[in-house]
């Protein structure tokens, strides 16, 4: 895993706020895309920090649910990290027919589910280039 690729396409993707915000979804957030038990304020280099750990566990959780993680091209494996560093371990399980595709190399089937979706027309940017990446590897 490209973790220096990955953390660099979350930057650009979530933006940085120094301090605490409510995101489209109303939940508190702060740096790079942060929630849960967060200050008002933090410094670049603790977004920074927190990027690094937030990034490094979705890197690990992609691992843990889809278990050939490891044997995806780099941008699918950049992909399936992104969506579980926006919608959480749990968010991106109830993915099951993208899973289901992904186990299978469908990887045009995946980028439809992926494109046929809640997130989507939350995030169309984001979801349509995630996809398009899917499709390419």
């Amino acid at each position: 895993m490209d973790l220096e690729r990955l953390k660099s396409i979350l930057r650009e993707d979530e933006g940085l706020r120094l301090k605490k915000y409510r995101c489209s979804a109303g939940v508190w957030t702060i740096g790079y895309g942060r929630t849960g038990y967060i200050p008002d304020e933090c410094t670049l280099e603790q977004a920074e920090k927190w990027l690094h750990v937030d990034a490094s566990w979705a890197c690990w959780c992609a691992g843990d649910l889809f278990p050939e993680f490891e044997s995806l091209s780099k941008n699918r494996q950049i992909v399936l990290a992104c969506m579980v560093y926006q919608l959480g371990f749990s968010g991106t399980s109830k993915f099951r027919n993208f899973l289901s595709a992904l186990n299978s190399q469908a990887y045009d089937k995946a980028a439809d589910e992926m494109l046929d979706s809640k997130w989507h027309r939350q995030t169309p940017e984001r979801c349509e280039r995630l996809a398009k990446m899917m499709r390419e590897g």
